[in-house]
């Protein structure tokens, strides 16, 4: 197999720093090792604030989601 279609954060870890996620996520899929990541069980509150934390990383040129 060379890629899987979608990688889970199935539940969000309080002991990892967003960025750090972010930056993990976003280069296995600049490698393409994965098509797109997505979440499960996350509340509403935790995804608008990745949201905000990804845009936030796009006007500085850090990895994006």
């Amino acid at each position: 197999m060379d890629y899987v279609n979608v990688i889970f954060a199935h539940r969000p870890d309080p002991t990892v720093l967003m960025e750090e996620f972010f930056r993990a996520f976003d280069y296995e899929i600049e490698i393409g090792w994965v098509l797109y990541w997505v979440t499960s069980e996350w509340p509403a509150w935790e995804i608008e604030d990745a949201f905000r934390k990804s845009l936030s990383f796009l006007a500085h040129g850090m990895p994006s989601i």
